[in-house]
């Protein structure tokens, strides 16, 4: 048993010190219907083993989703707004 945990000991804290190196994209844009969605200097993107993220608060609130956050129980909530969109319903205006 003290060899086993002598063997598993250094593995743990090895594990424990594993960095992850990320990147942060600023030249990434997001455009939604040919428009760029800006959002603000901590909504960067980030790039991390070729694959780009982008804040799911960006994202959906860019789509005129609702996104709320609930730190107690670790969830994060994204729902359609209350209100109807357009606000005026009129196929030959657009707002």
């Amino acid at each position: 048993m003290i060899l086993a945990t002598g063997l598993l000991i250094p593995t743990i804290v090895w594990a424990a010190g594993k960095q992850i190196t990320a990147h942060l994209s600023l030249q990434i844009m997001m455009l939604l219907e040919g428009r760029v969605v800006i959002g603000t200097p901590s909504d960067t993107p980030i790039s991390y083993n070729g694959k780009t993220y982008v804040p799911l608060r960006l994202v959906g609130e860019s789509l005129g989703y609702e996104v709320k956050w609930d730190g107690s129980n670790t969830t994060i909530s994204i729902t359609a707004p209350e209100e109807d969109y357009p606000l005026i319903d009129n196929e030959a205006v657009e707002i």
